[in-house]
């Protein structure tokens, strides 16, 4: 009886820490998609920018510097990518991060670690899972 608490307690820390380590990805990728979100704000604006000093050049022959313009768009663009694989790596990771915990559990539960004494009775039990059915024998006292 006492593995099964131990087991049960075992489960438990494994679900807190994953729980924790899952919830603060989750908060630098809240953080993340609201930088991503201004920056693609500011790409438009710097192209609608862009699109309007043309404009003039094309229509009025105004002479215009674009240089410094196009630097700043090449650069949020940039930013805007490298957010954009973070993310990515973010939930690449998380996914992976989620798929070891499962097993970690399942292994913890499908461990067989108790040493039957000469002269114990033993009772079990039989429970139903999606994965199929797990009989749990435990001694009498």
């Amino acid at each position: 009886m006492r593995e099964i608490f131990t087991k049960l307690g075992e489960s438990v820390k494994t679900t807190y820490k994953e729980v924790s380590s899952q919830t603060l990805k989750t908060l630098d990728q809240t953080k993340m998609r609201s930088e991503l979100s201004s920056l693609k704000n500011e790409l438009k604006k710097n192209q609608q920018q862009l699109g309007e000093l043309y404009f003039n050049y094309v229509e009025y022959g105004e002479l215009f510097d674009n240089t410094l313009l196009i630097d700043k768009i090449k650069e949020v663009t940039e930013n805007i990518n490298e957010i954009e694989q973070l993310l990515n790596d973010i939930a690449d990771q998380q996914k992976g991060s989620f798929d070891d915990y499962k097993d970690d559990l399942k292994q913890t539960w499908q461990q067989h670690s108790y040493t039957y004494q000469k002269g114990e009775t033993y009772e079990t039990e039989e429970f139903e899972t999606e994965n199929g059915v797990i009989h749990i024998t435990i001694p009498k006292n």
